[in-house]
């Protein structure tokens, strides 16, 4: 028995040379390689590239095309935007083992609790009854089952973020988020033996501004347009409206190869010590979608200059493609030579029209890059330019593009940038 329990398209060779003078890019989009020569665009070039973890399609792979260079002073990190505080109170029912919230979390920010109530822990038996803060360190396993955290007390409140390891909670607890996730509570107890338990614990939760939030698009002196003190655009004929929330690219009957971008002001060159993740939510509305099979994609990209006037992007996109497909991808554009020296397609997988996705690229302090989809890892990437890149600066940007003249609108959503694991 239990007791305890970015972006310049070449539009034009005059378009490209005021962007270029200006210094206002936002990133490449991910097209096939084109040439403009006196207004017209030349045949794409069919280029074989290597694929790795690439789902498999019968569809062409879609080689990208350039943009100039952006190199504006980044403002510090404090200037950065983040979301409001927020405080809630949920139940934890005492069967159920880790117990979801709802509530995700990010790394970084704060967090409090406070928690009451009484959890039975055997069949009603009055000296079961345990409370959130049950003292002790110790919940040895009963039956060879053994506890959720083994040196927490029965009955004890305990939480974890994602599937990280469990920390105790007891009655109040302040600290600080150590990784991103869902969060998850629960009355610590032998993991076979939960049918058994009854009550509940009220449990608030303060949760502190995240702090790498950039713009989650909410702020009603922009709904309509674009809020200018954060984000700087370039390319052809930009519609970019806030709205309920997200903001929409919009790319109305364009001309073949048509792109339109943008990159954040405060944060458009960074070293690695400033910067080493991006990620955004993205959605490619159904709008898009065309009989003709038009080529065209949604993306969020990371721009890297490399020497001799060659860039290194890593990026992830929504493509207009049959099927519609989410893909990650690194490439090197020659700006000289104006083509695609190399293309590596990271992974990709099926969606849908009107589905969001959260796209996430990671550079880490030796300049390997980690490319995620929806909080899945899609598959790594080791530049053969590591060592020259990770001493270099690195542009965050997203950008929309279409091959043909057929429209793309794309949503954007929930934008993030900060440092790796927060």
């Amino acid at each position: 028995m239990r007791w305890f329990i970015l972006v310049t398209l070449l539009l034009s060779g005059s378009f490209l040379n005021i962007c270029r003078m200006l210094e206002n890019a936002v990133a490449r989009k991910e097209t096939p390689v084109a040439v403009v020569v006196s207004g017209n665009i030349e045949a794409p070039a069919v280029i074989t590239t290597p694929v790795l973890m690439a789902t498999p399609t019968s569809s062409p792979t879609v080689i990208p095309t350039a943009t100039p260079t952006v190199s504006p002073t980044p403002l510090p990190p404090t200037s950065t935007p983040t979301s409001p505080p927020t405080t809630l109170t949920v139940t934890v029912p005492g069967e159920v083992i880790w117990f979801d919230t709802g509530i995700e979390v990010r790394a970084g920010q704060n967090l409090s609790f406070s928690a009451s109530g009484t959890i039975n822990l055997m069949w009603g038996d009055l000296n079961s009854n345990v409370e959130p803060g049950s003292p002790g360190d110790e919940c040895p396993p009963y039956e060879n089952s053994p506890c959720l955290m083994s040196n927490a007390a029965y009955g004890a409140l305990i939480g974890k973020i994602g599937d990280q390891e469990p920390f105790r909670v007891g009655a109040n607890l302040e600290t600080t988020a150590s990784a991103s996730g869902i969060l998850y509570l629960t009355a610590n107890d032998n993991h076979n033996y939960y049918y058994d338990n009854s009550g509940a614990y009220q449990v608030t939760i303060a949760i502190g501004a995240d702090p790498t939030i950039y713009d989650t698009f909410d702020n009603p002196a922009f709904e309509g347009s674009l809020g200018q003190d954060r984000w700087g655009m370039g390319g052809s004929s930009p519609q970019l409206e806030q709205h309920h929330g997200v903001l929409v690219f919009t790319l109305s009957q364009p001309n073949p190869y048509d792109s339109f971008g943008l990159y954040p002001t405060r944060y458009s060159s960074l070293t690695l010590d400033q910067f080493q993740f991006v990620e955004a939510k993205l959605l490619l509305s159904s709008e898009t979608e065309t009989s003709g099979g038009g080529y065209g994609d949604f993306v969020l990209g990371v721009k890297a200059p490399l020497k001799d006037n060659r860039d290194l992007t890593f990026q992830c996109a929504i493509g207009r493609e049959t099927p519609v497909r989410v893909k990650c991808s690194a490439y090197i554009w020659n700006d000289i030579e104006k083509r695609v020296e190399d293309y590596t397609e990271i992974g990709s997988k099926p969606t849908n029209f009107d589905t969001w996705h959260t796209v996430r690229i990671e550079v880490d302090r030796e300049a390997n890059v980690t490319f995620s989809i929806d909080g899945q890892s899609l598959g790594s990437y080791r530049p053969q330019q590591a060592d020259e890149i990770k001493n270099g600066f690195f542009s965050p940007n997203i950008w929309i593009y279409s091959e043909t003249p057929e429209s793309m609108i794309g949503h954007l959503d929930d934008v993030r940038i900060g440092q790796n694991g927060l």
